[in-house]
């Protein structure tokens, strides 16, 4: 059976879209909030989440190339139906190493975790990986590149809560299944774990 997103009135999510040598297929993140605020819009939060990363990662610009950019931001509100849509066009530059990220199916893995149990109550993004010195051949980031993707995601998501966005995770369920569509579920918090993963579908196969 075809899943959906369950995303009622009062919720969003953003797409940060990627762009930089080596990804010539792109790299996406999704990321959910909530706006208790009544008239919220797309354009706003795409506009919060933009000024958020560019402030955030200040502190991880380093171990970030200067190809590796934040090119687009899709933002879409709920209730999938009818909520306002928005998309901004940004040319947010990642970092300032002139040589160039891992490869592209490489991945700095963030886990998402909600004060619940079960796989429903944790989820994962992700985020493009920095530049090859900062990742050794056991996967392993370096101790100082750890310490500075936590922070920028701490002020990221500090940053936007101030902002009016809490985070919240946006789940998936089936329709046809029967039964209430979840509601998202707040994230307590984001790790930036100590390994990277592998992602096959950020290859181009030729």
């Amino acid at each position: 059976m075809a899943q959906e997103i369950s995303l009622p009135s009062g919720y969003g999510y953003a797409t940060t879209n990627f762009t930089g040598n080596g990804y010539k297929k792109g790299a996406t993140c999704t990321w959910g909030f909530r706006n208790p605020v009544s008239g919220a819009s797309a354009e706003a939060l795409a506009e919060a989440v933009e000024a958020a990363f560019t402030a955030a990662f200040t502190p991880a610009l380093s171990i970030y190339p200067t190809s590796l950019k934040l090119s687009s931001i899709t933002a879409k509100l709920g209730p999938v139906a009818t909520g306002d849509y928005f998309v901004n066009a940004t040319n947010v530059v990642m970092g300032t190493a002139t040589t160039d990220p891992y490869s592209p199916n490489v991945a700095v893995l963030v886990s998402r975790r909600t004060l619940g149990g079960g796989k429903r109550a944790r989820g994962r993004v992700y985020f493009p990986p920095p530049v090859e010195a900062s990742i050794d051949p056991s996967g392993a980031l370096a101790s100082g590149a750890v310490t500075a993707l936590q922070l920028a995601m701490d002020t990221l998501f500090s940053n936007l809560a101030t902002a009016g966005w809490l985070p919240f995770l946006i789940h998936r369920w089936d329709p046809a299944g029967g039964g209430t569509a979840p509601v998202p579920t707040a994230i307590a918090t984001h790790t930036v774990e100590a390994y990277v993963a592998t992602l096959r579908g950020r290859l181009v196969r030729r």
